[in-house]
């Protein structure tokens, strides 16, 4: 018998045509049958979506978010009434998400999933970012003991959720899917490699501007290296609220003749830019996956990173990455500068990562048939 999924989430991307997570909604919507996707959007110009896959996109856009949770409630209990199949719910997080469902799925005969994917829960900084993530701690621990199964992408938060009581029972593990093929074969772009002087060492990072991706750390902890180091350049792509913070770092320690660290908005180049640079480096406080590492893992690019998300799983220390602690500026320096400066620990890095294999990089429809089994 089919199986109707109704998922609780966000984002406006999927309602562009050809956008990668679309494509594997699209996927997975050819796996269940029926697939209806409630979105909570700002625009309130998007229209719903119907596809030929089974694929149906409901746009909840509301200017307050008490009245968005309202309109999905009634959204999600008229799609459960009106099913004569067996129904699920996944909600894309604990949160504000999990409570539509756990809302909508009391009393009535569907079952609720819900999704961690963040790795709120291993560590006290999430928790600690703002005051109204206090209740949401407490309220995503509460949702998640109630639902009939829990999909997480890493054995990291898989045993977080169970120190927390979650039973392993009703836990699910698929990690989040990383096409290769636009990070293999890509040639490197000069244009990157002229923003410093030749023979210069250069470190990357993509990620955006805020508190969990801990950039000042990483800002203070490169400034340090630098003067051990001294061909280490940086480049940090993205933006966010902590774009001045990082403006003001950088001005602190350097001058109009003295250009260690490159700026640059998004781009949809990262390939080439990992392409083109030495290695890469993140300083996040928690990740649930952090694709990134995957990525710079399928460019051969060795990678400096704290111990979060698929590290210890995938990403190994000493093999693909120096893994350093959380929050330390002192160990993130060393590694650094070891990468930097130990062109025999770099090679061997470079050599590890061309054997290891990642897990979940198949195909859509592969995917798509791990994602149903995660929900029953």
């Amino acid at each position: 018998m089919d199986t109707k999924v109704i998922s609780i989430g966000y984002g406006e991307h999927l309602f562009t045509t050809g956008n990668v997570e679309r494509l594997r909604m699209e996927a997975c919507a050819k796996v269940a049958g029926e697939y209806h996707m409630v979105v909570f959007v700002r625009s309130k110009d998007l229209s719903q979506i119907n596809h030929l896959s089974g694929l149906t996109i409901h746009p909840v856009a509301a200017n307050l978010g008490l009245v968005k949770l309202w309109k999905a409630i009634i959204l999600v209990r008229k799609l459960i009434r009106s099913s004569e199949s067996k129904v699920i719910v996944t909600a894309q997080d604990p949160f504000e998400t999990g409570l539509v469902g756990w809302l909508t799925t009391r009393f009535s005969k569907a079952e609720l999933n819900v999704q961690e994917h963040g790795d709120a829960f291993s560590t006290k900084y999430w928790k600690e970012e703002k005051t109204s993530n206090t209740f949401r701690f407490y309220l995503g621990l509460f949702i998640l003991r109630q639902a009939d199964s829990v999909r997480v992408v890493s054995k990291r938060i898989s045993s977080t959720l169970q120190s927390y009581g979650v039973k392993k029972a009703k836990i699910k593990s698929l990690a989040v899917i990383t096409d290769p093929a636009p990070f293999t074969n890509v040639f490197p772009k000069p244009k990157v490699r002229s923003i410093f002087p030749v023979g210069s060492f250069i470190l990357l990072t993509v990620a955006r501007f805020v508190p969990q991706k801990n950039l000042r750390l990483m800002l203070k902890a490169f400034y340090q290296a630098q003067r051990q180091s001294p061909t280490l350049r940086l480049i940090i792509i993205g933006q966010g609220p902590d774009q001045k913070m990082i403006e003001t770092i950088i001005e602190k320690n350097e001058g109009p003749d003295k250009k260690l660290v490159e700026v640059l908005p998004w781009t949809d180049d990262v390939p080439g830019f990992m392409a083109s640079v030495d290695a890469y480096v993140l300083s996040s406080n928690y990740e649930g996956w952090g694709r990134v590492l995957i990525e710079a893992l399928y460019a051969n690019l060795p990678i400096v990173t704290t111990d979060v998300g698929c590290v210890g799983e995938v990403i190994l220390d000493q093999e693909h990455a120096l893994v350093v602690p959380i929050n330390n500026e002192t160990a993130l320096t060393v590694a650094l500068v070891e990468l930097s400066t130990n062109p025999i620990k770099y090679q061997h890095i470079k050599n590890k990562m061309l054997s290891q294999s990642v897990p979940n990089n198949a195909s859509y429809d592969s995917y798509a048939n791990d994602w149903i089994s995660t929900l029953r």
